[in-house]
């Protein structure tokens, strides 16, 4: 047995010396065998390339060739439209300067009878330096007013932060002769910059539905950005119109509204107030007014603490020792419920000038469960008016059922009689009635307790029933356990007992 072991391990190592030198030395690659091509293919022996050294020539600075030249845009026929700008001065060849004014003029006509809305965009971005849609710069900039008004009216819009001026005509209708407006461009200076900028103008239009493709041409700005002389004389910029001075005038104001209400006035910086009478007249004698005001604005505050919407008025004309005025300002209302169930009634009330005819206006909404998303137009129905006589001091009051389930809009608007004149006032504040059905009641009373539930308050008393009941139930555990730990101790004692009774009584053999 032994024998055998050792022949068997003679054998392997006799194999690993074998094997070792291959797995030592890396095997050499053999020599390739060039096989005869002669007749199968032409061999071509690749010609090394001499160097040539050639010397840059230099880019002189101070000339540089335009890179585009500016035309006309032709005119684009679609749609039944007639549209092109032009562009004055033009380029022709060369560059616009630092300061130059540039024109443009945006023509246009309709070629169909139909009349459509037109309109106009044009926008000029930010220059590219050097043609580089990475290295922008504001090269041209608005000059303040010079967008003209178009032959049908239409005022151009400024966005100068877009760099976009808009004109929207109403309406298009076809004519002989084309139309035209224009605005003007200054190009800005910058020495800054030394390379050339290249400013695009795009123009773009919406005839009736359709979009018509844009119009565009490029402006070539060398001249702006280096120290060169301008061709054209250089034009100062507009002077910006001197504000007017703010003034102050002394008006006098008066009207009417509930008896014994606070009547405020308000403006800019403006702030006067005052007290009706009996009758609910008042007025403001000699309060100074800023020229600056636009509009005055009234509000009064009846008894009750309800405010009167406001009534705004045109700032009238200064003269001295007049009274500008009557004015009537509108009522005020109230509902003491917003929500009934049908069959219930709420009762509206406010007040107004003592002694004026009050129109309730009672606007019903029927319930649709199915309509919930379709918006009505609670105007489009006739209202039911209800007549009201006002107490001597304003006041006025009525009652509103609720039949169906649905809503009641109700708004209040009064008729004040002046030297035999009828004078109406402005209506006040539009109120909410919600009439709801038994169902739909008992669902918000249930909502409503739910709702309450989670107070804060029935949340900090839920808190301590608990803690008060995790005291009682530790409190009894503990007075079960003591309780067992007793019966236990007596029943180790008595088996201990009866243990020892035993073992005196136990008599051996």
């Amino acid at each position: 047995m032994r024998r055998t072991q050792f022949s068997l391990f003679c054998l392997f190592l006799l194999l690993g010396l074998m094997v070792t030198p291959r797995i030592l030395k890396p095997e050499q690659p053999k020599p390739a065998v060039l096989a005869d091509v002669t007749n199968s293919a032409t061999v071509v022996t690749p010609t090394p390339t001499p160097v040539v050294t050639s010397t840059p020539t230099p880019t002189p600075t101070s000339t540089l060739t335009p890179t585009t030249t500016l035309t006309p845009t032709p005119t684009t026929v679609l749609s039944n439209l007639e549209l092109s700008f032009v562009v004055n001065p033009p380029l022709n060849g060369s560059y616009y300067v630092a300061d130059e004014i540039i024109t443009i003029t945006i023509i246009y006509r309709s070629l169909t009878p139909i009349s459509q809305p037109l309109t106009l965009s044009l926008n000029y971005p930010l220059g590219r330096i050097n043609d580089s849609p990475l290295d922008l710069i504001e090269a041209l900039s608005y000059i303040s007013g010079s967008a003209s008004t178009s032959p049908q009216g239409a005022t151009p819009s400024i966005n100068l932060n877009s760099h976009l001026i808009t004109w929207n005509i109403a309406s298009l209708a076809s004519a002989s002769s084309p139309s035209q407006v224009s605005l003007k461009l200054r190009v800005l200076e910058n020495t800054a910059i030394t390379d050339p900028v290249l400013n695009d103008l795009i123009l773009s239009s919406v005839f009736g539905t359709t979009k018509l493709p844009d119009q565009k041409t490029t402006l070539n700005l060398y001249g702006s950005f280096v120290a060169q002389v301008s061709p054209t004389p250089a034009i100062p910029p507009t002077p910006k119109p001197a504000e007017e001075p703010e003034q102050f005038f002394v008006y006098s104001l008066f009207g009417y509204t509930s008896s014994h209400a606070n009547v405020r006035l308000e403006g800019l910086k403006l702030l006067e107030g005052t007290k009706a009478n009996q009758d609910g007249y008042f007025e403001f004698v000699n309060f100074r007014a800023s020229s600056r005001n636009l509009e005055f604005c009234l509000l009064s505050v009846d008894t009750e603490n309800l405010v009167s919407p406001p009534l705004c008025v045109p700032v009238p004309p200064v003269e001295a020792n007049r009274k500008y005025g009557p004015y009537l300002l509108p009522p005020t209302i109230r509902l003491d419920k917003g929500d009934i169930k049908t069959g219930q009634q709420a009762q509206v009330n406010g007040k107004t000038i003592p002694g004026a005819s009050v129109n309730l206006n009672v606007f019903d909404q029927a319930e649709k469960p199915l309509a919930i998303l379709i918006k009505t137009a609670y105007a489009a129905t006739k209202p039911e008016v209800i007549k009201l006589d006002s107490a001597s001091d304003g006041s006025f009051s009525t009652t509103l059922s609720g039949t169906n389930p649905g809503k009641k809009r109700v708004f209040a608007q009064s008729t004040f009689n002046i030297e035999e004149n009828e004078n109406k006032t402005p209506k006040s504040v539009t109120l909410t009635l919600n009439i709801l059905s038994l169902f739909l009641a008992l669902l918000i009373q249930f909502l409503g307790l739910f709702r309450s539930l989670f107070s804060l308050n029935f949340i900090l008393f839920l808190q301590f029933l608990l803690v008060l009941y995790l005291l009682l139930r530790r409190r009894l555990i503990f007075n079960w356990l003591s309780l067992m730990h007793h019966k236990r101790t007596a029943i180790i004692l008595y088996r201990q007992n009866s243990i020892v009774k035993a073992e005196k009584n136990y008599c051996p053999l």
